[in-house]
This record gives structure tokens, sequence and C-alpha cells, in this order.
């Protein structure tokens, strides 16, 4: 049976970050950080549609292979 996927929603900077990080150590699990935060803070430039798909595309691929490294419960940033 595939883990549970928790995934935490909300505006930016309500500590989705921290609460995921945090229920993932309690639980003594993985979670997976958001792709684009990362990715946003590194393009230099004004975003596009393009790299929205970008992201969305890799947040779906990241999540997956995180799933496959877990048992129980994933906290999805």
């Amino acid at each position: 049976m595939p883990p549970y996927k928790i995934v935490l929603l909300g505006p930016e900077s309500t500590a989705k970050t921290t609460l995921a990080r945090q229920l993932a150590k309690y639980y003594k699990t993985n979670w997976l950080p958001e792709f684009g935060r990362k990715f946003l803070l590194n393009i230099n430039r004004p975003y596009n549609y393009e790299d929205v798909v970008y992201i969305a595309k890799m947040q779906y691929l990241r999540e997956k292979l995180y799933q496959k490294k877990t048992k129980n419960i994933l906290f999805v940033d």
C-alpha cells in the first residue's frame, strides 16, 4: 500500500515548510520541500506560463519519487 500523503496548502509565509519538517520529524518519516520556491528564487527574471507548467511537473515527479522512498506518511510542502 502506498504511503498516506498529506499536502500542506496555504499562502506564502504561513509556516507550511516548518510544519511539514516538524511533522515528519515527529512521525519519523519523509517530507518533500516545495519545488517552486527554490526554482523561482534562482531564475533571476519574472516567471512565465512555461515556468509554472515546469514547476507543476517537477513537483509531481518529485512526489512520486518520495512516495517510493516513504513507508507510512509523506508530508508535502
